[in-house]
Order: structure tokens, then sequence, then C-alpha cells
């Protein structure tokens, strides 16, 4: 059983856990849920003891240390491969220096992913990488596997396909704790739901109490997190100054379904002009002689210095400026 008990930890005068107690037993998936900064990730690195905190974690008992950390593995979003080795030297490793490393799981998972053996990492998509992470997390034998948004990078099909994986191939004895925002995609997965809030646990319940009460997760999570379904209409009202509920474009009863009336559209033969300043009025009539059907342009006054250069730029090129042209003024 990996125990978590009174964990608090602070990034400068940032409380990122507050008395945090957590158990986990062997044979679960349990979902890490919580808002961005919650505190999720800072709970799995004290965990396995990569920053320092107050509190203690035991395993089985036991505080953790070199002789009991290889019974537990982390698969992190921020990558912890090495990414000059190809995957067969990462599986060589790992062989070498974790003994109960699963090789055959390890081959299937590679298969399944469709990943390269003889290729560097660094030359992995991002998707691929996140992959990688995860199949040397499941590989290296540990009891208890912590992944902290494992699946970010990869397509729907991808983690569908993995979810139901990763069900099939779990024992009795391996405990997973999962951190993600896809709580739609893997409420049917996990067995337990920890809901964490600014550094501490607001929640704790396990799959079959919900059905017995007849929610669902998301249902659960909104509840203790006391979510304000008006907070969109109430958003968009304070944006828009309330134009939102007027014309129904997403808020308000009285609009609902409307859609805003479409922007006039300009007459035929009637042209917009870009803002421009110092514009001439248009004088109406047309470049060429013989009453030729070019459109008029209209005359802008440059400022002077930038007139002055451009006259020195045509005279450089071998323009002449005929008689009468001013140096602010744009060459036909």
């Amino acid at each position: 059983m990996l125990e978590i008990s009174h964990i608090s930890k602070k990034y400068g005068s940032k409380e990122a856990l507050h008395d945090v107690s957590l158990t986990l037993p062997r044979g679960q998936i349990v979902g890490l849920f919580g808002e961005n900064g919650a505190g999720k990730t800072t709970l799995m690195k004290c965990a396995l003891g990569l920053v320092r905190h107050e509190g203690a974690v035991t395993l089985d008992g036991a505080a953790i240390d070199r002789t009991n950390i290889d019974r537990l593995s982390f698969a992190t979003c921020e990558h912890s491969f090495f990414p000059a080795l190809t995957a067969a030297a990462h599986r060589d490793f790992y062989a070498a220096h974790f003994p109960r490393f699963n090789d055959k799981r390890f081959q299937s998972l590679m298969d399944f992913f469709s990943l390269p053996m003889d290729k560097k990492l660094r030359s992995f998509s991002a998707g691929m990488q996140n992959q990688f992470e995860v199949i040397m997390a499941l590989s290296q034998g540990a009891d208890y596997i912590l992944m902290d948004e494992p699946f970010a990078g990869n397509d729907i099909f991808n983690r569908e396909d993995f979810y139901k994986v990763l069900l099939g191939i779990l024992t009795e004895q391996e405990t997973v704790l999962l951190s993600t925002h896809l709580i739609e995609e893997v409420k049917d997965c996990i067995s337990r739901a920890v809901l964490i809030r600014e550094g501490v646990i607001v929640g704790d319940c396990t799959a079959d109490a919900l059905e017995e009460s007849g929610r669902d997760l998301m249902t659960y999570i909104k509840e203790t997190y006391h979510y304000r379904a008006d907070r969109v209409s109430r958003a968009l009202g304070e944006l828009t100054d309330g134009e939102a509920g007027e014309d129904g474009c997403c808020g308000g009863d009285a609009g609902a379904g409307r859609r805003p009336a479409p922007r006039p559209v300009p007459a035929a033969g009637r042209h917009r002009h870009p803002p421009a300043l110092h514009r001439r009025p248009c004088t109406g009539r047309h470049r060429g002689g013989g009453g030729s059907a070019l459109p008029h342009r209209h005359q802008v006054r440059l400022p002077a210095a930038l007139g002055h250069r451009l006259q020195r730029t045509r005279q450089h090129m071998g323009h002449h400026p005929p008689s009468g042209e001013q140096p602010g003024q744009r060459p036909p």
C-alpha cells in the first residue's frame, strides 16, 4: 500500500499542497482530477521523492528510498527519457537496472503504437514521445504507476484504444494513479476518483459509490467544485455589455436561437476605400484619354520627408517626374 500522510509543499510563498493525505491500495486505477495549478503534478513528485516536502510517504510501511523506489514508475508529460538514445537502447538500459522489467509488455506496446526501435527519441513527434513515456512506465515492473497527463498530444483513436489495452494488461498487483483533464474519456476506466483543489483533497469517491448514488463522474466533480452553470453567459454579458443576451449570441433567453443580423452589403457599383491620412477629395476624372474605362485613383499626399526620398529613388533609377508633380505626391 502506498500511503501519503500530511504532505505540504510550498514554492516560495505559494502553498502548492496543504496537509494532503491519500492511501492507494493494490489493484486500483485512481483518477486524480483538478484544475490547472491544483497540485496534481506536485503531489506525484512528492510521492516519488522528486521534490522536498513536509509529511511522509511510505510503501507497505517503509520509507521510500533506493531499495524500493523501483516499485514506483512515473510517466510524465515533462518526459524522463534520454533524447539521444533509441527505443532499443532504452529497453536495454531498463532491463539492466530494473530486475522486473517486462520485455514482453514492452514489445507488445511498441507494436501497438507502431513506434520504431532504431530511431532516437528526439526524432519522435510529441505524441510518439508521450506514448513511449507510458510504455516505459508500464514495462518497468513497478507496483505503482503514476501518470501525469500521459495522453497529451495523442489523437482520440490512440487514446480510446489505449484505455482498453490498459484495462487488459494490468494485473491485480498493479495500481495506476492517473492525472488527466480528459474526464469523459477515462470515466469508464477508473475505479476511484480523487479531487484536488488549491492543494487540498476535496473529494474521494469510488466508482461503485457513484453508481449507487445515481450520479456520473462529471456530475460529482461539478457538485464538489460548486460549478456555476451560468459562468459562460455571465462572462459574455460582461464582455459584450449585455449585447450577447440581447442578440441571441450564446446568452440570454430572449434571444435564444437568433443569429445576429448581418451587416449591410454595399450597393452595386459602390466601392469602399481603406482609411488613409491626408486623402484628397475625388475629382471624378479618369486616367487615360479617349473615354478610357480605367478606374480613377485617389491622390494621396505623402509626408514631405518620404516624398523627397521617393523622388530621389526614382531619379536614381532613371525616372524623372513630369513637370508639376510635387515630391509628396504619389506617381501615376
